[in-house]
């Protein structure tokens, strides 16, 4: 295994936990890394960096999941869940500027890797269409927490709805 030199910001982590969270939901996000960290040092070598560097009892919970659809690994800080989502990149560092838009940064990766990158890549595509960012978020917010409780009920309406399209 490559010796890694995980390069974290906790004060990131730190903000992340200052926003409103709908309960329930969850946080995504992206670990980048360059050529030469593996997926396999993501589960053995960044878990013990983020206990680490975590305030003291901040991480309540953390679950790698290496056989995901992507590589993960669920966390539960000060109450928020936070879902880190692995990629590699066929560079030789992460620049900080990093512009996940640009395809020349797909060639070389393998399918878990595109796949990781695919949900950032496609949310920043769509939030570049929308003329009015800050009001689509806020929508969207106020759609997940309607269907949130609204979701038994609309889980048998739309099965019944599918149901019935399907069959006429």
């Amino acid at each position: 295994m490559a010796q890694v030199s995980w390069i974290c910001n906790m004060s990131c982590l730190r903000e992340i936990t200052n926003y409103v969270v709908i309960i329930g939901s969850d946080i995504d996000t992206l670990v980048v890394g360059p050529k030469h960290v593996v997926r396999d040092d993501f589960f053995s070598d960044f878990p013990p960096v983020l206990e680490k560097i975590a305030p003291q009892g901040a991480i309540e919970k953390m679950t790698p999941v290496p056989d995901a659809f992507v590589p993960i690994i669920k966390l539960e800080i000060s109450g928020i869940s936070i879902d880190l989502i692995f990629a590699r990149l066929v560079v030789s560092s992460v620049p900080m500027n990093l512009d996940l838009k640009n395809n020349d940064y797909l060639r070389g990766l393998d399918e878990f890797e595109v796949r990781s990158l695919n949900g950032t890549r496609v949310t920043d595509e769509i939030l570049e269409l929308v003329p009015q960012q800050k009001t689509f978020r806020l929508a969207l917010r106020a759609i997940k927490l309607w269907a949130q409780r609204k979701s038994e009920h609309t889980r048998r309406c739309v099965a019944r709805g599918l149901t019935m399209y399907f069959l006429n």
